[in-house]
């Protein structure tokens, strides 16, 4: 509890305690008249000791009611001035939240915006990457190629042409077939490769994905 809360409870149970003095501040100092109604309907004499005693009665309530308005009063103004306090504080902190998103807000546009442009550098350095990569290959003699893409499908494949096997029963990820396609269909390949059987149906395996099965007939120059 702040120093506030506790302020602005203590000044509403201190008015509170005032009205409460109000209320039996109002009937105590009816009592004089309560006695008199009294005498007057039963026709007997209020006793000059009955006088003062109900004089000090209606000045003990008198003064209970005076405390009373004064402290319900006070209490009122106390109460009002912490809430308009309260109140200012809270428009404040809220006006201060608000400024805070709104920097937020700002900050997370220019995030995103940058994020966007590192995004879009990304791709353009992808793609001149992939154009330059294409270009080398393209560059390098078919024969080396060749020799790359049937070591990355299998290694196993020539060794056994260096044996004297020409005949390879391969099964390969859609990307390596996808390269061997594009190098049997460049110029030269005919000097490497004497003929490629595709089978008629894909098929997938797990932890490779699609496959291509095919038969391929290579020829001894590819490892002279």
């Amino acid at each position: 509890m702040t120093a506030e809360e506790s302020s602005l409870r203590f000044w509403t149970v201190f008015g509170e305690i005032g009205f409460v003095l109000v209320i039996v501040g109002v009937v105590g100092e009816s009592a004089e008249l309560l006695a008199k109604l009294a005498a007057w309907r039963f026709r007997k004499h209020i006793s000059e000791k009955g006088e003062r005693f109900l004089l000090v009665t209606e000045v003990c309530f008198w003064a209970m009611l005076v405390i009373g308005l004064a402290m319900e009063f006070s209490g009122g103004i106390k109460v009002r001035i912490i809430s308009a306090k309260e109140n200012d504080r809270l428009k404040f902190e809220t006006a201060s939240l608000m400024h805070s998103n709104l920097v937020l807000q700002t900050k997370l546009l220019e995030l995103e915006s940058a994020v966007r442009e590192l995004a879009h550098l990304y791709d353009q350095s992808t793609n001149a990457l992939a154009e330059a990569k294409a270009r080398l290959m393209a560059i390098r003699p078919l024969k080396p190629r060749l020799v790359e893409c049937l070591n990355e499908i299998d290694p196993a494949i020539l060794p056994a042409l260096r044996g004297g096997r020409t005949k390879f029963e391969l099964r390969m990820p859609m990307h390596n077939f996808i390269r061997l396609s594009g190098l049997c269909n460049e110029a030269g390949s005919s000097s490497y490769i004497s003929s490629v059987v595709l089978s008629p149906t894909l098929s997938a395996q797990a932890g490779l994905g699609q496959v291509q099965d095919l038969v391929i007939e290579l020829k001894q120059e590819l490892v002279k």
